[in-house]
């Protein structure tokens, strides 16, 4: 298991549409949280073995995501 500190989430463009690239162990607990606050997202899914993704919903706020990526803990 890596002790380095992962990096500061962020809204990324992919393809057509817009993700989120998150650690896998912390991908649940942030779909989660997005989704309680009525963001439109997909589940995670695996993107490599330690990195998950978790696709926005077309017309997603993304300034608003990124404001609620920058507050989650």
């Amino acid at each position: 298991m890596s002790t380095k500190r992962p990096g500061k989430l962020r809204v990324e463009g992919s393809g057509a549409g817009h993700c989120i690239r998150v650690p896998s162990n912390r991908a649940e607990a942030l779909h989660a949280y997005l989704r309680a606050r009525r963001v439109l997202a997909s589940p995670p899914q695996p993107c490599t073995a330690e990195i998950d993704s978790i696709q926005l919903g077309k017309g997603t706020d993304l300034d608003a995501v990124q404001a609620l990526l920058d507050q989650w803990k």
